[in-house]
């Protein structure tokens, strides 16, 4: 039970009808429970009835679970035989057995190998169409490629909600140059941070004499080429000179950094 407020899921209160709230989620956790001595389709049966689906509707509903999450080919063959990969595809029909509208997940791609990863993401994403997918995950370039909506919590607060194209669009207000050059620290740090436009200049490392700065401005207003212009007038050598674009993962950190 919260100590304060309320906890709604799909219009129905958890606190009142706790039941029937949680009818309305099926959940996948980062290691999933499963029974590995039953086949496939045994367990999601026998998880079905647990979750009172009646006998009538039992074998409609895990087939549909079995060809939406691509398990036809092993329904018959005892979990502890399956790969990671098709582990978490169980995993995910389990949840789905009496199609719940939301389904929450945690941690879904942890532990499987980059082609499990891309056929669980593409898996994710055709489940849009007809669910609500809560995703808790760090791996912030993959909730890109699937979030319709972002929530960045720091310290158990939420300090960013919106689209991931709108999280990082808001921060591009402040644009990152990386730079890389030879000359003296000081000099050139006062000189870069002495352009009107430039918020702060930070000193990442120095390899082989070569300095490497990271340089924060105003967007579009001509960092790049008013640094340029510093290197040719002070005769500096100059390696890199480009722009970094922000993504999530960079978001991120900006976000839950003081």
């Amino acid at each position: 039970q919260p100590d304060e407020g309320e906890i709604i899921l799909n219009g129905i209160s958890m606190q009142k009808h706790p039941r029937e709230a949680k009818a309305q989620f099926g959940y996948v956790p980062e290691n999933a429970p499963l029974y590995l001595d039953m086949s496939v389709r045994e367990h999601l049966k026998f998880r079905g009835r647990l979750q009172g689906i009646s006998l009538k509707n039992l074998r409609t509903s895990v087939d549909e679970v079995l060809e939406k999450c691509a398990l036809e080919g092993v329904r018959n063959r005892r979990i502890k035989s399956l790969s990671k990969g098709y582990r978490q595809r169980v995993a995910l029909a389990d949840a789905l057995v009496g199609s719940p509208p939301i389904i929450i997940l945690d941690e879904p791609t942890n532990g499987l190998d980059p082609h499990q990863i891309v056929a669980f993401r593409n898996l994710l994403v055709s489940l849009k169409k007809e669910h609500t997918l809560l995703v808790s995950s760090h791996i912030l370039s993959e909730v890109e490629q699937i979030a319709d909506k972002v929530i960045i919590l720091n310290q158990g607060k939420v300090i960013s909600c919106d689209h991931p194209s709108e999280i990082i669009n808001n921060l591009r207000k402040v644009g990152e140059v990386n730079v890389e050059l030879r000359g003296d620290l000081d000099f050139i740090c006062e000189e870069i941070k002495n352009l009107p436009q430039v918020k702060r200049v930070t000193y990442v490392n120095e390899n082989d004499k070569w300095l490497k700065l990271n340089v924060f401005s105003d967007t579009n207003s001509g960092t790049r080429a008013s640094i340029a212009n510093l290197v040719k007038k002070h005769n500096w050598e100059l390696r890199t000179l480009n722009r970094n674009d922000i993504n999530l993962e960079k978001a991120f950190v900006e976000l839950t950094t003081d």
